[in-house]
């Protein structure tokens, strides 16, 4: 199979650029893989919004750049900080433009939020559901593009790669991939590959992220030698559902807190304040860090999220989505506390990119939280992924129309081929699963605790190596189970996040982000 421009993703990185790209090029081929068959990914599940500064009166572009700076803590870009908030308001009209609903007042201005590190109102939202919105709308207006193809079911295996004789450097030519509905192997060349494959969210035992987010598009391209940075700096969400049970963790969003809600300990204390000015408007991961203390302290396995003052009405009209699922759980949020405790959410390292979202390898391109663009440093600022992904995708379009007409897609010599089932197929979804526990529980004492010795570094590598080695035979005659293909690319991941938190061991450390 070929086409021109190969997507592996389809949240709002691939989506926004597949549109980017049948606009600007009508006659290119545009193929986008989704290996879900219900368009799961981390972009539905984003409650809170978008941040841009849509008027210089009372907010600045300005103060835009030195929140996000703040928040990063001195490891963002600076120049790439300046470039993505000056077109912040334009990425918003291209939302608008392609159908996406915003919140609105009466007057038809769009109503802006406020979320923790943001010195003022500037998130463009859609109730509690902008995310879900977003894809909604960017997946209705695919389909109006003859020349986008979108194909579900599609696992991304790994990236095919050549070398030239000149430079002796390697670049892209697509992906094998895995037909998960048919249980083949197929080869798809392209001019140029586009990784929007989201975070790695599954890594941990309680997680806001999307079962499918499991760091495909990273494991891929660490295989194939691409570069990458700050893989340690991964962002834990201060309010997520408390249930009591591991796995998957609904979401409250930052902009409850943005709207007046407090955070309580269990004798019912807004104690943020004792550890930052700011208290719920502090930035993740000081807000994550002052709970994880008081849990800690108290003994407590939660705290509470008190929006009950906010008022029914309010409540009702602009969060249904927090008030449905907390009332599924037993819970009347204009009545009662909401459980809440800090989850792993975001992945703010990722493939080392530049400022047009190129990767170290010629014609591979990375975009979304699989990316590190510069813009996120150490922690990332509230509702500033999405801005990322539209900034991005916008980039690499003009990048790919600009430098890449003119290249041919070489000759493949690869058939598709069919694995056969193992009569032991059993043992194996038995080892598959017992991994990937203990995975999750080593990755997450890795993530929460806030110091992790050499030793135990030594003692999570070879851990690693021996699963690797289990997963790689397992891979070798099996058939081509998801969650096996899931399990070798987290542990590639972890490998690196590992190796990248040793190389920074001389860093000052931080309780939830690994230096």
């Amino acid at each position: 199979m070929k086409t021109d421009v190969l997507i592996v993703g389809s949240g709002i990185a691939g989506l926004s650029s597949a549109l980017h790209l049948a606009e600007s090029n009508p006659d290119i081929q545009v193929t986008v893989l989704d290996k879900s068959f219900d368009q799961e990914s981390n972009t539905r599940y984003a409650q809170g919004g978008m941040a841009a500064v849509l008027t210089e009166n009372p907010d600045s572009l300005g103060d835009h750049i030195r929140d996000t700076l703040a928040s990063g803590r001195g490891f963002c870009i600076p120049e790439v900080v300046v470039k993505v908030v000056n077109l912040a308001s334009f990425r918003v009209m291209d939302l608008l433009r392609w159908g996406v609903e915003l919140d609105k007042d009466q007057k038809g201005s769009l109503l802006l939020g406020l979320e923790g590190g943001h010195s003022r109102p500037r998130i463009v939202h859609y109730k509690d559901r902008t995310g879900l919105e977003i894809q909604q709308k960017l997946l209705t207006k695919i389909k109006q593009h003859h020349n986008i193809k979108l194909m579900r079911g599609i696992f991304a295996l790994d990236l095919i790669t050549s070398r030239r004789d000149e430079g002796n450097q390697n670049y892209c030519q697509g992906v094998s991939a895995c037909n998960l509905g048919y249980r083949k192997v197929f080869f798809i060349g392209a001019k140029v590959t586009i990784l929007a494959t989201g975070g790695c969210g599954q890594l941990f035992d309680r997680t806001t992220n999307s079962t499918v987010a499991t760091g495909d598009g990273l494991a891929m391209a660490i295989r194939g030698g691409v570069k990458t940075r700050d893989l340690h700096f991964y962002q834990i969400h201060p309010t997520a559902f408390f249930n009591g049970r591991n796995g998957k963790a609904f979401l409250i969003t930052e902009a409850l807190r943005g709207a007046g809600a407090h955070i309580l300990n269990h004798n019912k204390e807004r104690f943020l304040f004792r550890g930052d000015a700011r208290g719920e408007l502090a930035t993740r991961d000081i807000v994550t860090s002052l709970i994880h203390k008081e849990m800690k302290h108290s003994n407590m396995p939660c705290v509470y999220l008190d929006a009950k003052h906010l008022g029914r009405e309010k409540l009702l009209a602009e969060f249904p989505g927090v008030v449905r699922y907390c009332a599924d759980q037993g819970y009347d949020i204009t009545d009662e506390l909401i459980p809440v405790a800090p989850a792993a959410h975001y992945q703010c390292g990722g493939l080392e990119t530049d400022s047009k979202g190129q990767s170290s390898m010629d014609r591979l391109f990375a975009l979304g939280e699989c990316a590190s663009t510069g813009l996120h440093g150490a922690n990332r600022l509230a509702s500033n992924s999405l801005l990322e992904a539209l900034v991005f995708s916008k980039n690499v379009v003009e990048t790919i129309t600009k430098n890449y007409n003119g290249i041919e897609i070489e000759q493949q010599q690869f058939q598709s081929q069919s694995y056969l089932q193992e009569n032991n197929q059993r043992d194996n979804a038995q080892k598959i699963q017992s991994i990937r526990f203990d995975l999750k529980s080593m990755m997450t004492l890795w993530l929460l605790s806030e110091s992790v010795t050499p030793e135990k570094l030594e003692t999570f590598r070879l851990k690693i190596c021996r699963w690797k080695e289990i997963i790689r035979l397992c891979y070798q005659r099996t058939i081509f189970d998801p969650e096996l293909l899931e399990l070798r690319n987290l542990i590639e991941v972890s490998e690196a996040m590992l190796i990248q938190k040793n190389q920074k061991k001389n860093v000052e450390h931080h309780p939830n982000i690994h230096l």
